[in-house]
């Protein structure tokens, strides 16, 4: 008969079997989830770098196209809709500012989507091109930013960009260009309304004509 020792060593020993097996089998579960997030938060990324490329696409084809009045490029009325993000994203995994930055962004498009359909639908077409440029080359950027973020946040590797040329910095400088001349429309629309106040003031400071003065008499 087995003495109290070997008992506990038995019972010890089975004890310390289970417990490496399921802390084995924890940790195996956790690579899993893990190269699982790796995959999706990548997945991700490139989604959001591939509609960030077509707004920079979008911008070249639709000024190509104004300036060939047509005849080259192509028109675009509006922005392109967003893909759904695939389903198996971890977004815990991602932190709830990139979850709510990444959700929003659908949101985003499509209302700026009918702001610029109003202004098609008045007939503002430099308006609304206006709108649909510098929203393109505003989501584009954002959209690289966020993908940075999304690879940050899982250790992974950053987009490698075409040094003479690429969309994210196509981005930077139609964003760069825009705001200049959204400053050059603003002057230019004070300099308009500072005339026409002008102008409303001489008019205010012209004399009355004298009505007390009788009227010519004809013979």
């Amino acid at each position: 008969m087995p003495d109290g020792s070997t008992i506990g060593l038995v019972l010890g020993s089975s004890v310390l079997a289970v417990a490496v097996t399921q802390g084995f089998t924890v940790v195996r579960d956790m690579f899993a989830r893990n190269k699982t997030a790796d995959y999706s938060a990548l997945y991700l990324a490139m989604s959001l770098e591939s509609y960030g490329r077509s707004c920079s696409e979008l911008l070249s084809e639709s000024e190509m196209s104004l300036a060939s009045e047509g005849n080259a490029g192509r028109h675009h009325g509006s922005l392109l809709e967003m893909p759904d993000p695939p389903t198996t994203v971890d977004w815990r995994a991602l932190g709830i500012e990139i979850t709510a930055e990444a959700l929003a962004l659908p949101v985003l498009i499509a209302t700026t989507n009918s702001t610029i359909k109003s202004l098609w639908d008045i007939s503002e077409e430099e308006s609304a091109l206006v709108e649909l440029h510098e929203a393109a080359a505003e989501i584009g950027l954002q959209c690289f930013d966020l993908a940075r973020s999304v690879r940050e946040k899982r250790s992974i590797p950053p987009l490698v960009l075409n040094e003479r040329w690429n969309a994210f910095s196509h981005l930077n400088d139609k964003q760069s260009e825009y705001a200049s001349l959204k400053l050059r429309r603003e002057a230019d629309h004070r300099q308009m309304m500072a005339s026409m106040f002008k102008a409303a003031e001489m008019v205010e400071a012209q004399p009355a004509p004298d009505q007390t003065r009788p009227s010519a008499v004809e013979p």
